[in-house]
């Protein structure tokens, strides 16, 4: 739609608009502007074109890698940065079976904590919970939202200063690495033998917590429900004619309960249920009283033919490849979180696992790694689209690969914006990566279709080119400049976001690379406009002359013979 009002309604608007007024000259600062810009472009294009063109800008290409090597950036589609830092979670992982009133106390003593340090910590709310074996603590701040130095000063304050509590080990983020502010990793052991898998993940803790940086370890398996396993003695149980089926079948009606035939009232039905109160079925000494049967009139107890053992069950059994799994998921402190990645690796090779056991990288790091290399090939994708059609329009393959090496000036642009502002380069900021393939070759086009106008009314190549970036330095000024003030409210507040993650990483790349490919654009391009434009005459005069030294040889004379 914008496109068709751009080719109508707007050429209309301004004849009729401009039909009776004079022409404006251009502004003093402009008039300044444009004598400098010609001066320089003179230097590149015209005067030293090769110098520019393979000197210069690859020392300019050297220079921002070597930044970026130095400073460590890189792309970190993985990591925290640039999230929303709303709430911190502080999980209880208790070491032994705890009931609902001990994990009761104990979430009340860390809140009690907490709450002699609210306005030290900037809290506005806590939230807790507690039940059988867990709890947990949520923080929510002030501000709402809290810059990530804050956050992590909190947490690491947190982490030393928590009263300690026995049997209580403090864990920051939920299952997945959540509102902990660290970066998350999770490493699966797969094999058939889900025993033998406990020891080995047992062993891969151990040896993951000796890392600096490494913290908050924890298993599938450390997350299981508590429970009574009951072991029935066969021979005892036999001696009293009581099957392990009828043990259950009892145990079944008496916990469970026994749905009744629903009570008609005349009104309504009413759903009967008959159990033991809740009080009854919380302690072991009941269970252990229940009566399995009887011999003789006496009563037998479930305590005079079982033994009981508290044990954890697994939540869930995860299947790999036809094959159990058993995930251990972490926090990593570090910048990058390749770098943990990095250091685990080798450390979960020296494990010397079985055969038929393995390990890999959790399903969040793998579909992470896959979905960077997808935008990596969509890149390339929009790259090509780009090129192809551009050839179609100016109907040469030389112009539009001139103008695609406005792509590169536009990456210079973001790594230096990003770096000097500590912006993360997360996938939003690759998403915005995509976006300037499709807007930084505009100025290119708009200044080749232009040069190649003047050129085909007759001027000279140079002549050409100073014409035609004299008459576009106002418009492509123009176009740049209200793209990054458009983008300007979006790459300085933090305040848009889409779920958790922040938009302005995304506003920042297209700014910086609409800045850098601009200010390139206008004195690079056209000196590889020139520079292709001469050797592209020298090969095709090359050409002819070779075409003409062959027709002479293969005719003497110079015309073929014809009688």
């Amino acid at each position: 739609l914008s496109l068709l009002v751009s080719l109508t309604v707007i050429p209309a608007l301004s004849v009729r608009m401009t039909r009776s007024s004079r022409l404006e000259q251009d502004a003093r600062w402009l008039v300044w502007l444009k004598k400098h810009y010609l001066r320089a472009l003179q230097w590149t294009a015209m005067r030293h074109p090769v110098t520019t063109a393979l000197v210069i800008v690859p020392l300019v290409l050297a220079a921002t890698v070597g930044a970026m090597k130095i400073t460590n950036f890189k792309p970190d589609t993985m990591g925290d940065k640039g999230l929303r830092r709303e709430s911190l979670y502080i999980s209880f992982d208790f070491t032994g079976p705890v009931d609902k009133y001990t994990s009761q106390d104990m979430v009340g003593v860390t809140a009690e904590y907490l709450e002699g340090r609210r306005e030290e910590l900037n809290l506005r709310d806590l939230y807790s919970y507690y039940g059988a074996d867990g709890g947990g603590i949520t923080l929510f701040f002030n501000d709402g939202v809290v810059s990530d130095e804050f956050y992590h000063e909190v947490r690491e304050d947190l982490r030393e200063n928590l009263p300690v509590q026995a049997g209580l080990e403090y864990r920051f983020g939920g299952d997945e690495g959540q509102d902990s502010g660290a970066k998350t990793f999770a490493v699966t052991i797969s094999g058939e033998e889900t025993e033998f898998l406990q020891e080995f993940v047992a062993e891969a803790k151990r040896r993951l917590g000796q890392v600096e940086g490494i913290g908050d370890l924890k298993s599938d398996s450390d997350g299981g429900k508590s429970e009574i396993q009951i072991r029935i003695d066969a021979d005892q149980a036999g001696r009293f004619g009581i099957s392990p089926a009828t043990v259950s079948q009892i145990m079944g009606l008496t916990y469970r309960g026994v749905q009744l035939p629903r009570l008609q009232t005349g009104e309504k039905e009413i759903d009967l249920v008959v159990s033991l109160l809740p009080e009854d079925r919380e302690s072991i000494e009941n269970l252990s009283l229940l009566t399995v049967g009887a011999v003789d009139g006496r009563p037998i107890q479930l305590n005079q033919i079982a033994d009981f053992q508290f044990g954890k069950s697994p939540e869930r059994i995860v299947r790999l490849d036809q094959r159990t799994g058993v995930t251990v998921t972490g926090t990593w402190d570090g910048d990058q979180l390749d770098d943990a990645l990095a250091i685990i690796r080798p450390i979960m090779d020296g494990m010397n696992l079985p055969f038929g056991y393995s390990w890999n990288f959790g399903n969040e790091i793998i579909r992470a790694q896959q979905q960077q290399g997808e935008m990596g090939m969509n890149m390339l994708l929009a790259l090509a689209c780009v090129f192809f059609v551009m050839a179609s329009l100016f109907e040469s393959l030389l112009y539009p690969m001139v103008v695609m090496g406005t792509v590169p000036f536009a990456s210079l642009g973001v790594f230096w914006l990003m770096m000097a502002t500590g912006t993360p380069f997360n996938i939003m900021a690759m998403i915005g990566m995509v976006i300037l393939i499709g807007i930084v070759v505009n100025n290119g086009i708009v200044l080749v279709d232009h040069i190649n106008g003047y050129r085909r009314s007759g001027l000279a190549l140079d002549d050409a080119i100073v014409r035609g970036c004299a008459d576009r330095l106002r418009p492509i000024l123009m176009t740049a400049g209200t793209t990054i003030l458009g983008l300007l409210p979006l790459a300085v507040f933090h305040g848009a976001h889409v779920g958790g993650a922040e938009y302005y990483p995304m506003a920042r790349a297209i700014s910086g690379g609409r800045a850098s490919s601009t200010l390139l654009t206008l004195l690079v391009m056209p000196t590889y406009y020139r520079l292709a434009a001469l050797w592209s005459e020298r090969l095709a005069s090359g050409l002819r002359l070779w075409t003409g030294r062959a027709r002479k040889t293969d005719f003497p004379g110079g015309q073929p013979f014809t009688g």
